[in-house]
């Protein structure tokens, strides 16, 4: 049996919306960006048609998602391995690519500087 969830980061990319927003309970289909999903799907003649109808939004929310940066993924599972002695030239040397080509992908992908966000995690070591 496959079985699958969202993490924080995968509501965030795929909806756009703050996940801490579902910790309530319930919540509207149009929460999601899905305007009048609610009532496509309510108003359907089979569970078939509404499954058809769930499958096209979530398809098309995918497709308008960013990729991931893989790269920089890596990257953040490097640095939290080897805070305690890491340094941004370390991390430089591990994604061999240049400082400023590293530090647009990271920035752009994380939402702060590589240096910033290795200070960040010394002080929460």
């Amino acid at each position: 049996m496959y079985t699958s969830s969202f993490q924080a980061p995968h509501l965030n990319a795929l909806f756009e919306m703050n996940p801490a927003r579902l910790s309530n309970g319930w919540t509207q289909l149009r929460e999601f960006g899905a305007g009048d999903l609610d009532d496509r799907l309510l108003n359907t003649d089979d569970e078939q048609q509404g499954l058809a109808r769930l499958i096209h939004f979530l398809s098309a929310r995918l497709e308008q998602v960013n990729a991931r940066d893989l790269l920089v993924e890596e990257t953040l599972r490097f640095i939290h391995n080897t805070i305690s002695s890491l340094h941004v030239k370390d991390v430089l040397q591990y994604v061999h690519l240049s400082e400023r080509q590293f530090e647009k992908r990271f920035t752009q992908a994380v939402g702060i500087s590589p240096q910033s966000y290795i200070r960040v995690r010394h002080l929460a070591v």
